[in-house]
């Protein structure tokens, strides 16, 4: 929305501010990759945590239902197993 013919005031800032303003700029965006780099490898990229988690519990959802199992122990289980059938062929 544009203000036409609102005197708006105009701000100066020193040298100074500009740099000290510019490396505050830069070094949240240095604290934000950090932060995103120790989220969880299935949430980076997502804008939310529970859409990640979203996209991670459908992925489960599929895997385990491949598996023909409910929970989690019973993939892994089942999982260690189809290994070692592999592992003897």
């Amino acid at each position: 929305m544009a203000f036409i013919g609102v005197n708006m005031p105009q701000v100066f800032y020193t040298q100074e501010e500009y740099i000290a303003a510019e490396q505050r700029a830069l070094l949240a965006e240095e604290r934000n990759a950090t932060l995103e780099s120790l989220r969880p490898q299935w949430a980076q990229g997502f804008t939310k945590d529970s859409v990640a988690a979203q996209v991670s519990s459908g992925a489960l959802a599929e895997i385990w239902a491949l598996l023909g199992v409910d929970n989690q122990t019973q993939a892994i289980a089942t999982i260690r197993h189809l290994l070692c059938l592999n592992h003897f062929r």
